[in-house]
């Protein structure tokens, strides 16, 4: 009995999704991208819905989307970001020109890894890995959202992501976003670890795991260090933070901490012209103390979404006196 229960649930299954194959695509696309779990169900597609949906939010009325990888899954992506630009790479040419045939305009790129899995656990850098070269389309456009699902990397002979994975981290825009499928295997996190040097900011979808790593410009965090005043330095004078891109932050956006223990000279700071969004604390964070001084200037910055106070400009504990300051952020 149990067994023919399981033959009937079957056939209705099936028959379910070949009905809702066929009527789906009569569905207004604006309504359609919302059915992402369902259209993972009747297509058959593996990265999880959570995944798609992720990157539906991050590239909102149209964006940038690069897909290393075709499959069932292309025609969502394609649907995701039906009013931004959508473009995938591929590694099996017969599989690339299938699926690119399938739709007038899909654009698939063909590309050839020389890497195998087995062997990458001995790169030290993201440099050391050999990734294909690219077409100049895809290397000059700064991609809101990479996706990585391929090439195979399911045993130690296939090609791995290594190399798509290091390059997502070098083609994601600035405040971009990364999704790596199949993370609960070592090969996706080791390549994760080392292309990022930090673990995944999301796991997404415990049953089918997604690493979701927000892009965060290394130039952030050169511009932690050079603003963050040392406090054995007896001399910190005319200093300027500007034109920066300074996205997704897991502290502060900018940080200045002048706190030296001897009579330091006049601090005179200008923080201008910088772009800071969705800082994990205060967008420009000033802390002044002791003995010291700063003269401190804050123009025509654009600071959004910080879980914490846009400016915060204090005098700590001590000395120190804050003149001059003009903040019109």
């Amino acid at each position: 009995m149990s067994q023919l229960l399981g033959r009937i649930r079957g056939s209705v299954a099936s028959r379910t999704r070949t009905a809702l194959g066929r009527n789906l695509p009569r569905v207004p696309n604006r309504l359609r991208a919302h059915l992402v779990p369902l259209l993972r169900w009747v297509d058959g597609f593996q990265i999880s819905a959570a995944a798609v949906e992720a990157a539906r939010a991050r590239l909102g009325a149209g964006g940038t989307l690069l897909v290393f990888s075709v499959g069932l899954d292309t025609p969502t992506w394609e649907l995701i970001n039906r009013h931004g630009r959508t473009e995938f790479v591929e590694d099996d040419p017969d599989w690339a020109d299938t699926v690119r045939a399938q739709r007038p305009g899909r654009v698939v790129h063909k590309v050839a890894y020389t890497t195998r899995l087995g062997d990458c656990g001995t790169y030290r850098t993201p440099e050391e890995v050999p990734v294909p070269e690219l077409p100049a389309e895809i290397t000059a456009t700064a991609w809101d959202v990479v996706v990585v699902d391929g090439p195979q990397g399911w045993g130690p002979d296939v090609a791995g992501r290594y190399p798509t994975v290091v390059l997502a981290s070098r083609l994601v825009a600035p405040g971009g976003m990364v999704l790596v499928d199949d993370y609960n295997r070592p090969g996706e996190q080791g390549a994760c670890q080392l292309a990022f040097g930090r673990p995944p900011d999301v796991v997404l979808d415990p049953t089918r795991p997604v690493a979701q790593i927000f892009e965060r410009a290394m130039r952030n965090t050169m511009l932690q260090a050079a603003v963050d005043v040392d406090r054995e330095v007896a001399a910190i004078t005319n200093r300027r933070v500007g034109n920066n891109d300074v996205f997704n932050s897991g502290a502060d956006g900018v940080q200045l901490l002048v706190s030296g223990t001897g009579a330091l000279s006049t601090n005179n700071v200008n923080v201008t012209t910088n772009s800071i969004a969705d800082s994990g604390r205060r967008g420009v964070n000033v802390l002044n103390a002791s003995t010291n001084r700063t003269n401190l200037q804050i123009t025509s910055n654009t600071v959004t979404r910080s879980q914490l106070e846009g400016v915060y400009i204090v005098n700590v504990a001590g000395a120190g006196t804050l003149g001059n300051t003009t903040a019109a952020a």
